[in-house]
């Protein structure tokens, strides 16, 4: 399997979720539960064998990033999102160890 690069979009990601959040806490724009609200479906449950979980996140291009120990060795995952819908075989597509 080749290594693929994800695309580091993860800090503009952060910087949005912190002015959202900042801004919530002032009194201004979405309230913290509103701001859960459009989070909680772009947040999954991660498992990569049978002895490893974790939680991840959807980013731009359908990616879900991870810690590397929550998949690693493993080549595939089975992704749940908070709806419970479960995604089984799901190609591991990089590793940054």
């Amino acid at each position: 399997m080749r290594e693929r690069a994800i695309p580091n979009r993860l800090g503009s990601i952060f910087a949005g979720l912190v002015l959202i959040t900042g801004v919530a806490a002032c009194g201004f724009g979405p309230s913290e539960a509103d701001v859960r609200d459009m989070i909680a479906p772009s947040v999954v449950r991660v498992s990569g064998s049978l002895w490893s979980a974790g939680s991840g996140f959807l980013v731009e291009g359908n990616y879900i990033v991870t810690a590397a120990h929550v998949v690693w060795p493993s080549t595939t995952a089975t992704i749940e999102f908070i709806d419970g819908t479960e995604h089984t075989d799901v190609s591991v597509v990089a590793y940054d160890l």
